[in-house]
């Protein structure tokens, strides 16, 4: 242990060998934090790639739109022919699925 006195430039050194021993075995060993960063790491990946696919779907649900009901003389729309339907529907599903997966 080192002490700064406030008279001068007084350095004193205490030394306890129990004390320093302690500490020293309390320090990680490589093996121990080897695991732990292994564990980190995975669990890190783990919940990058499971919030990725939800998070970019979630922001594309504004470019996959509904396509029209009707029509201008109050027909329902052939939805299978219609183009914009038919991404929203591609759309809806790889959604479905990748809010099971996730």
């Amino acid at each position: 242990m080192v002490f700064l006195c406030s008279r001068g430039v007084q350095v004193c050194r205490m030394s306890n060998p129990e004390v320093e021993s302690a500490m020293s075995s309390t320090r990680f060993k490589p093996s121990k934090s080897a695991a732990t960063n292994a564990m980190l790491l995975s669990v890190s990946f783990y919940v990058i790639f499971t919030t990725l696919p939800a998070t970019v779907v979630y922001v594309l649900s504004t470019v996959f739109v509904e396509g029209q009901q009707f029509d201008v003389d109050c027909h329902p729309i052939n939805m299978a022919a219609d183009p914009t339907w038919r991404r929203y529907v591609v759309y809806f599903t790889v959604r479905k699925i990748v809010d099971e997966v996730t």
